[in-house]
């Protein structure tokens, strides 16, 4: 049940990053569907695993769709992107179990 609610605050979040860019490109809203798509398979199969590939593609598809969100400061200044970027920060471990993948942001 708390990947359920966690999953609804990461659904949050980047709706509300997503609406705080001014004209979001096709690019910006794939970006957003496809975090938000690998963040549910991640959170309901892997658990947060930091060796289950499902949850290094979640965080690196959810840096990306910060990395264009990033572009603007209204966005970018917001809670909601804080808040995730606090997300991935806490999760730093992560990218350093795959040294052969990189972070996005």
């Amino acid at each position: 049940m708390h990947y359920d609610t966690a999953l609804d605050t990461f659904c949050d979040d980047i709706s509300i990053v997503l609406l705080d860019v001014p004209e979001p490109s096709a690019r910006a809203v794939a970006a957003a569907t496809h975090a938000t798509r690998c963040l549910a398979a991640a959170l309901r199969l892997s658990a947060g695993s930091a060796h289950d590939p499902l949850w290094f593609n979640a965080l690196a598809s959810l840096s990306r769709f910060l990395d264009l969100a990033r572009e603007s400061t209204t966005a970018s200044d917001s809670r909601a992107f804080r808040a995730l970027h606090g997300f991935l920060d806490e999760n730093a471990d992560v990218f350093a179990a795959q040294p052969h993948l990189e972070r996005a942001s």
